[in-house]
């Protein structure tokens, strides 16, 4: 995904469809711990548009709810940390997008 966000801003319905997928991994109580920028992917096809999420050798089952708010923060450290050194195009405006598919039509089970 940086390699994309060094030449082209992402759509708000991208950073939407990026946070639903954190989302759904989360209610799976799956933990990606190596969760960042470089670990987002991007696919463009003719038809569509879909994101993935790579690298899980390290990830498995989490129990609980506090893990998701390091993880979550972990990614955003990685997007700050990334326009500075890749120069991505990357704003708060585009966190609070991901955020909002987050949190999107979905139970508030960590509350």
């Amino acid at each position: 995904m940086t390699a994309l966000l060094q030449t082209q801003k992402l759509a708000g319905e991208t950073w939407q469809q990026i946070g639903r997928l954190i989302r759904q991994l989360h209610d799976l109580q799956i933990c990606h711990t190596d969760l960042n920028a470089h670990n987002i992917l991007v696919q463009h096809t003719e038809a569509k548009q879909k994101c993935w999420l790579l690298d899980f050798d390290k990830c498995g089952e989490k129990s609980g709810n506090f893990w998701k708010a390091e993880n979550l923060t972990r990614l955003h450290r990685s997007f700050v940390k990334e326009t500075k050194r890749m120069k991505i195009q990357f704003t708060e405006q585009n966190w609070a997008e991901l955020m909002s598919g987050y949190h999107q039509n979905f139970n508030k089970k960590d509350k």
